[in-house]
């Protein structure tokens, strides 16, 4: 399919043949889910679905030509046809009444040549009553009506509704992809770890600070003794000031650690960080697998503590003292399993 004004949609080339190839032959499924990492596109190719089944000059091939009315309105948000549910300000969940709204519009006639699509997006977010709904929905679609429902947990949707629907899994572009749409800096498009999204919306500057904190606070956690214990806390506390900002920080620890435990191994193409490819270097030498399973441990543990109110600073500190080459033994039996 091609992307609105004839572009090309990157990444994930036999997902869309095969999507092609249905719409060439009328075989599309009335309900798919399209489930992967974010920022990925599966929200951009349901809109060209969308367009593809609306276009009245689609091609053979079952691609849509990108500049009728129709396919021009789809992606604006105006074509009557095709509709998008997802999360309402304010709100957590996508509720029931706005189910109860989606199957009034199934009672709507629809243009001949034309088709109701309907997102759901995040589909995961559904409440157990708006699943339920929906549910009902899928069951028996009507002529001409297509649901798409688009989610990064593909597990946390109900056994059921994943039953009636065909999956589409789609993976995470590679760099040479991401190359094509992405911004001109390297680190950038590395962090972004197959994410077209995550790339467009990463600030270089921004992500260069994020990662030479989380840098130097792992450096000097590894090493530190009781004359710089002070000096590491202080690094800790800084880590762990900001709560709408732990999340990410947390996640760059994350991607340093993964870097530092591929450097350890020889596998020196999977770095992210190869701009102070050195310094992880330095830190796979100071630590060996059984402390780099302890360290990833703990932060799977943090991840976990953070759905509940937690001082984020004590774990910090807990991290820190993960890290440390004199104090890590204390965590060899105690390990971070528990939650």
């Amino acid at each position: 399919m091609n992307a609105a004004g004839g572009g090309v949609f990157l990444g994930n080339a036999r997902l869309v043949a095969r999507l092609r190839s249905k719409l060439a032959r009328e075989r599309l499924p009335h309900a798919m889910i399209f489930s992967g990492p974010e920022g990925i596109g599966k929200r951009t190719l349901a809109l060209r679905v969308a367009q593809a089944l609306n276009c009245g000059a689609r091609d053979a091939h079952g691609r849509e030509c990108g500049s009728c009315g129709s396919c021009r309105a789809v992606p604006a948000g105006s074509h009557p046809d095709v509709s998008t549910v997802s999360v309402e300000p304010g709100s957590t969940r996508i509720r029931i009444e706005q189910i109860r709204e989606l199957r009034a519009r199934l009672e709507l006639a629809v243009a001949p040549g034309s088709a109701q699509v309907f997102l759901i997006d995040p589909a995961e977010r559904m409440n157990p009553a708006s699943a339920n709904a929906v549910l009902k929905v899928l069951e028996e679609p009507p002529d001409r009506t297509y649901f798409v429902l688009i989610t990064t947990n593909l597990h946390e949707l109900m056994p059921t509704i994943r039953s009636r629907c065909q999956v589409y899994r789609f993976l995470p572009l590679g760099l040479d992809e991401l190359r094509e749409a992405g911004p001109d800096d390297e680190l950038v498009l590395r962090w972004a770890r197959g994410s077209v999204g995550r790339a467009l919306a990463t600030d270089p500057v921004q992500l260069r600070t994020l990662r030479d904190a989380v840098l130097a606070f792992l450096e000097s956690a590894v090493d530190a003794d009781g004359a710089t214990w002070p000096e590491l806390f202080a690094e800790s506390a800084d880590l762990a000031r900001s709560r709408d900002e732990y999340g990410e920080k947390l996640r760059a620890v994350g991607v340093v650690v993964a870097d530092i435990l591929y450097a350890g191994h020889g596998l020196e193409d999977r770095i992210v960080n190869v701009d102070v490819r050195e310094r992880i270097r330095k830190l796979a030498s100071r630590l060996d697998p059984p402390a780099l399973v302890r360290i990833a441990d703990c932060i799977r543990f943090i991840e976990r503590a953070l759905k509940s109110y937690v001082n984020r600073q004590m774990l910090t500190d807990a991290l820190a003292l993960t890290l440390n080459t004199e104090t890590a033994p204390m965590f060899e039996e105690r390990g971070w399993s528990g939650g």
